[in-house]
């Protein structure tokens, strides 16, 4: 409802809710893991495991599908307005040269 109230598509804020809630499945900690676990006799950790890169990837591919929407539908997903925004930095700017940094560690 919060995307569908700042104008989100109605296709796109339905498939991040559906893909996150599938994904939520594999990245840890995961009950379904640990079920599956002991339902297959093998250990939790072998699950995990075995569950680690599939869901970093497929958190890779939503990412940048969604980046792509952004740049080639930016209709689809409008950015917050600013009374919106509730995080900002102690000198009132929007945080995004913060958030390049934390990207970059991220990513390296």
């Amino acid at each position: 409802p919060i995307m569908l109230r700042y104008g989100y598509d109605r296709r796109v804020a339905t498939g991040v809710i559906a893909a996150s809630g599938t994904l939520a499945q594999i990245i840890p900690p995961s009950l379904v893991l640990i079920i599956l676990a002991d339902q297959l006799g093998k250990s939790v950790g072998d699950m995990y495991k075995g569950a680690f890169v599939p869901g970093f990837v497929l958190t890779g591919l939503y990412t940048v599908y969604i980046i792509g929407i952004a740049i080639f539908k930016p209709k689809w997903v409008p950015a917050l307005p600013l009374e919106a925004r509730s995080i900002r930095e102690d000198n009132g700017k929007s945080g995004l040269a913060s958030l390049a940094v934390l990207t970059q560690v991220a990513v390296g």
